[in-house]
This record gives C-alpha cells, sequence and structure tokens, in this order.
C-alpha cells in the first residue's frame, strides 16, 4: 500500500474514475442515501482533490455533513485508515 501523501496522482486511472463518477451520478438518482453514497461522496472528492492538504478538507467536509453520531464513528474511522 503507498500512503495518500507519497502517491503520484498523475499516476491514477483517469478512466476509472470517470466510470466511478458516472456510477456514483447514476446512483444519486432517487430520495434513499446510504452511507455507500457518502463513502462514494468522500472518494469522488478524494478523486478531484489536487492535493493531500485538499483531500484532508474534503474529508472533514464529509465528516460535516454525517448527520448521525454513528456514521461519523464509521467515517471517522475509515478516513484514519486512509490517512494513516
Amino acid at each position: 500500500m503507498v500512503l495518500l501523501g507519497d502517491q503520484d496522482r498523475r499516476q491514477w486511472d483517469q478512466g476509472l474514475i470517470a466510470r466511478g463518477f458516472a456510477h456514483l451520478t447514476r446512483s444519486a438518482v432517487g430520495g434513499e442515501v446510504s452511507e455507500y453514497h457518502l463513502e462514494a461522496a468522500i472518494a469522488s472528492y478524494h478523486a478531484q482533490a489536487e492535493s493531500l492538504e485538499k483531500t484532508r478538507y474534503a474529508y472533514e467536509r464529509a465528516l460535516q455533513l454525517a448527520a448521525l453520531p454513528r456514521e461519523k464513528q464509521v467515517l471517522s474511522e475509515k478516513i484514519a485508515k486512509l490517512l494513516h
């Protein structure tokens, strides 16, 4: 595993990222929002961020949007694993 701060974002597969955005867009139809939607939104911010610092901001913003304490706990744990 390569830590986020050590990754060269220029080497990321832009085709796969585009497919991910297409899936996220299709999943956004309807009124149901699950933890998977939130995780996908975080991943989309991550894929668009130009730097590690901007990625951290995206994760912090996602935590602010999490409505329930349990969601915040789960997201915090996942974010900690990604950033450390």
